[in-house]
């Protein structure tokens, strides 16, 4: 067991672009969902930015970003659709039963195979 917890997802690039994936994430997360404000085709070059001066100055590249990243707008799950929010769950509950029970087949395959 881990001792994070994800308090935001900050997303930007290309993706930072699409307001149904944003408010898609923000909904299946259930986790606020900021986006920078800079333009989108400068993300990359800001990054690497926070990568130099992270190495230059031998600081952790999570302080850097808190330093310089400016603030965004923040999506968060604002539906009231309850079936919208109880979707996500569900489907993730059958993938998983769907990923056990190829495993229990693959096992039942394997052992049937190696006498």
């Amino acid at each position: 067991m881990s001792n994070y917890s994800i308090k935001k997802i900050l997303l930007c690039g290309s993706q930072a672009k699409n307001l149904r994936f944003i408010k898609l994430l923000a909904t299946v997360t259930k986790t606020p969902v900021e986006v920078s404000d800079t333009l989108p085709e400068l993300a990359g070059v800001r990054g690497a930015s926070y990568l130099g001066y992270s190495a230059y100055h031998n600081v952790n590249l999570a302080e850097v970003i808190y330093k310089f990243n400016d603030k965004g707008t923040i999506f968060r799950n604002e539906s009231l659709d309850l079936k919208l929010n109880r979707l996500p769950d569900q489907k993730y509950y059958i993938m998983k039963d769907i990923a056990e029970t190829q495993r229990r087949y693959n096992r039942l395959v394997e052992s049937a195979i190696s006498i």
